[in-house]
């Protein structure tokens, strides 16, 4: 039985990072276009892969998290999270302020997706 990932490991959204804590390696695709929120959860189930939820993009954003270069393993900009409204809205997050708001699902807005390789689980 594999150990639930925390927060920040799912925090480290750049190229394949090795986890100590975790022995996991987590993966980053960012969509090259906006999509609507539907659009954006087939997306990333089409790459074996989730948005990430409310939470663990404001954790992103407030810890300052970097990637290995140094760089911000997001855009300046705003991206659709996981988490649902009601069945018309989802909530967004925005990486230039830190706020999240209640958006139609069918407007257009950035989407990552995160990827748990499960073939480093023991």
């Amino acid at each position: 039985m594999r150990k639930p990932l925390s927060t920040a490991a799912l925090l480290l959204l750049s190229l394949p990072l090795f986890l100590a804590a975790q022995s996991d390696v987590i993966r980053l695709h960012e969509a090259e276009r906006k999509m609507a929120w539907d659009q954006a959860v087939e997306y990333c189930r089409s790459l074996d892969a989730h948005v990430p939820d409310l939470r663990t993009m404001k954790d992103t954003y407030y810890r300052g998290y970097r990637g290995e270069r140094g760089e911000r393993p997001y855009h300046l900009d705003v991206y659709w999270s996981s988490d649902q409204f009601d069945i018309d809205g989802a909530y967004t997050f925005d990486f230039r302020s830190g706020l999240h708001q209640v958006e139609w699902k069918g407007n257009r807005f950035r989407v990552m997706c995160i990827q748990i390789d499960s073939a480093f689980y023991h």
